[in-house]
């Protein structure tokens, strides 16, 4: 029997999805976990259960995943489910959509409850995504779906998105093992329009944003060319994403350490020895359709300077009123600028940085900041390096701060 899934290299593994009150391990919770056992590409068994709280969730989490206090009220304790889960996963490797995040909570109960940390292999589809698709605005699971015409149970319930994951595997692992011929048409066109490439040594460089490399080879292997994912003295065309073209046609001269490939191009360009060619214009010249990427709906940071009171008449006995507060990592419930704006509308301070006069630091989710390592900004170890030489600074999570704000 074929393998449905066989883009993942295990025969043996868990689809799993978790729902929680927000973003950060520290101060979120896991609130449901689904899972299926996948062998030799079909269904085993399942796992899922709800999560006790001890406090109520969140409204809009519960807008979000429309689920309430009362289901959890049914579930398993924290430590009981994380038990529980790793008995039904193993050392099986863990796929999803997005896993490091799911995999970042589970691994902080391991932790916590059973003092152990986990050692299961990750696979996320995400990734497997964009190494097949190009011809989407972004890697969302429900992108996904539509994309490939996966019946959508619902997002956001742990048992439905493993469904709709698994659905995923399947389609993803039928692309991979049927690329050329999925592709057909596109091939067989790009191939007619692209008759300048003919016999030529085409080098590709760089992160590509519109165009899967693997169309690309497949388009010039059709054309007897010798294809490289590096660039070499004997290429005679390179291919670079839009962005370095820009940077390239603009600049004579570039870092002879960290980009001396650039240096060589130009050089043999200006010889007339190679040809090179933007992302944008192959996309012209093969007559491949471009998808613009989804543009993230992040606002512009304000600067705390820029953040004035809505009124002036101010309750003196607030216990935020006249308190210099600085802000660290991602909010859950409002964005900074929001929250930083009801500080200055109870009289408080907001400032960029730690100082020797900073009363308050308010700790965000730092886990999706790639430059910090050990979970805290510098920012918090500054703060922290401040109160050992005795300064009277406190370090409130998030949820303190709420409560401080509505002065509970």
């Amino acid at each position: 029997m074929n393998n449905q899934t066989s883009i993942i290299a295990s025969n043996e593994y868990i689809i799993v999805d978790i729902e929680t009150t927000g973003f950060s391990v520290d101060y979120c919770n896991i609130i449901e976990i689904g899972a299926i056992k996948i062998k030799n590409g079909n269904i085993g068994d399942s796992f899922h259960t709800f999560i006790k709280q001890d406090t109520p969730i969140p409204p809009f989490i519960k807008y979000l995943t429309g689920i309430s206090n009362d289901d959890v009220a049914l579930g398993l304790s924290a430590d009981v489910a994380i038990r529980q889960f790793l008995n039904f996963s193993k050392e099986l490797s863990l796929v999803g959509h997005n896993i490091s995040f799911d995999y970042r909570f589970l691994n902080h109960n391991s932790e916590k409850y059973l003092g152990k940390t986990m050692e299961n292999g990750r696979v996320d589809t995400v990734h497997l995504a964009k190494n097949l698709i190009s011809d989407i605005p972004n890697y969302k699971l429900g992108t996904l779906v539509d994309y490939f015409k996966i019946t959508n149970v619902g997002q956001h319930r742990a048992t439905n998105d493993v469904q709709m994951t698994y659905e995923l595997v399947k389609c993803l692992s039928h692309l991979h093992n049927n690329y050329r011929e999925e592709y057909k048409i596109q091939i067989q066109k790009s191939t007619e329009f692209g008759k300048q490439f003919n016999n030529k040594k085409i080098s590709i460089k760089t992160k590509l944003k519109y165009i899967n490399t693997r169309l690309l080879e497949c388009i010039f292997t059709d054309m007897n060319c010798k294809v490289y994912n590096a660039f070499y003295s004997t290429s005679d065309c390179l291919i670079i994403n839009d962005r370095t073209y820009v940077r390239f046609c603009s600049q004579d001269t570039f870092d002879e350490i960290w980009e001396p490939w650039l240096s060589k191009t130009k050089k043999r360009q200006k010889e007339g020895s190679l040809e090179v060619f933007s992302e944008k214009q192959i996309c012209e010249i093969l007559n491949i359709h471009i998808v613009e990427k989804l543009k993230s709906n992040r606002k512009v940071p304000v600067s705390a300077k820029d953040i004035v009171p809505a009124t002036d008449i101010f309750d003196e006995t607030h216990p935020l009123y006249q308190k210099k507060c600085v802000f660290t990592g991602v909010l859950d419930q409002f964005d900074r600028t929001t929250a930083m704006q009801y500080v200055a509308n109870v009289g408080g301070i907001c400032k960029n940085g730690i100082t020797k006069d900073t009363n308050y630091l308010i700790l965000g989710d730092n886990s999706y900041c790639a430059s910090i390592k050990d979970g805290k900004s510098s920012k918090q170890k500054k703060a922290e390096d401040m109160i050992l030489n005795g300064l009277d600074i406190q370090i409130i999570p998030e949820t303190t701060f709420y409560q401080t704000l509505k002065n509970e």
